[in-house]
């Protein structure tokens, strides 16, 4: 079996999209020549000739499959779609967005109509991979596709299992927040700003690019930063270590994103994550307590949760949490992968 992706990430500045794509080439053992960008439809040809399969990766916010069609037009070997998030419920939340606060715009969210969605699912797709059982059950709500076409669901991998090993030497208790990503409202902003508006002990170190922003990002975070002191925004993460070592809580209460790899590596790392229970990671943290929905109140509370538990606990519980996520590792989902593609 030989695998290859295509995609139309690349060049768009995302954080978890590109570090979920350059662990999939990891867990796979692909190469940088066996990645193609879906713009080039000659290269189609040298798709055909070396590979048995192809996985597709698409950022969809595009607006029109004239952009990638005539690529996948040209492939003879099995496509198998990796659909990392949903955008009709991220159009939905952006559209909530501009009624609750009033913004003076339409919705400007722009990706594929669903009607396009699924054109291109039924009639490119020989199979699809979801990143966890959230996203597949939100698709179908959305999305109708064939009872012939084989589904799974496959994570992304963490890496290598000797390396998904808690590591406490970055663990410190602070009053210091951070996040890594987009940081819009469809995961949590707005709430989150609101409570520490109420929290000015506490500090919150924003860190990532646009990327798939929507329209209010922008006013969102300028506004935050300009009115309130202990919210920052830091541009590109370039240094990870000192990342999890000045930030004590990671926080990730979003309305729904794809799954986030950054929150995971925190954890692993000696940040104490807050999760948002509408988020596909929550779905392989069962048993983990700081869990709150993107509503003021529960944020205030789940953070003086986290900071009334002693350093003993909070080490104990990241401890057993990163055990629990160790299957997230490079072997276990290759083989996940390969009899995936074995029975197409």
């Amino acid at each position: 079996m030989k695998i290859c992706i295509i995609t139309n990430y690349i060049d768009r500045g995302y954080v978890n999209e590109l570090l979920i794509l350059n662990n999939l080439t990891s867990t796979l053992n692909l190469q940088q020549k066996d990645i193609y960008s879906v713009s080039d439809v000659n290269l189609s040809y040298s798709v055909n000739k070396n590979y048995t399969h192809v996985l597709v990766l698409l950022d969809f916010k595009i607006t029109s499959l004239l952009s990638i069609t005539p690529f996948l037009d040209n492939i003879s070997i099995p496509k198998i779609f990796v659909v990392d998030t949903i955008p009709e419920i991220h159009k939905d939340i952006d559209i909530d967005v501009l009624n609750h606060y009033n913004f003076k715009s339409n919705s400007t969210y722009n990706s594929l109509s669903k009607n396009s969605q699924n054109l291109l699912y039924n009639n490119y797709a020989d199979a699809l991979i979801f990143y966890s059982n959230l996203d597949f059950d939100i698709f179908t709500k959305y999305y109708e596709i064939s009872d012939k076409k084989k589904v799974t669901i496959i994570p992304p991998s963490l890496g290598k299992e000797e390396s998904i090993v808690f590591n406490s030497t970055f663990f410190k208790s602070n009053n210091n927040i951070g996040f890594n990503g987009i940081p819009s409202f469809n995961n949590g902003f707005g709430h989150l700003i609101s409570s520490l508006a109420s929290l000015p002990d506490y500090s919150l170190n924003i860190y990532g690019k646009h990327g798939r922003s929507p329209f209010t990002t922008q006013p969102l975070i300028n506004n935050a930063t300009s009115v309130h002191p202990n919210i920052h925004f830091k541009g590109q993460l370039r240094n990870s270590s000192n990342f999890y070592k000045n930030n004590h809580i990671y926080a990730n209460i979003g309305i729904y994103n794809s799954f986030d790899l950054p929150t995971l590596y925190s954890m692993i790392n000696g940040m104490v994550p807050i999760i948002s229970p509408n988020l596909p990671i929550s779905e392989f943290l069962p048993n983990y307590p700081f869990i709150s929905n993107c509503d003021y109140n529960e944020i205030i509370k789940t953070i003086k949760q986290i900071k009334n538990t002693s350093d003993v606990d909070l080490k104990d519980i990241l401890h057993k949490e990163v055990n629990n996520i160790k299957f997230l590792n490079d072997n276990f989902l290759k083989e996940k992968y390969y009899f995936f593609l074995n029975s197409l």
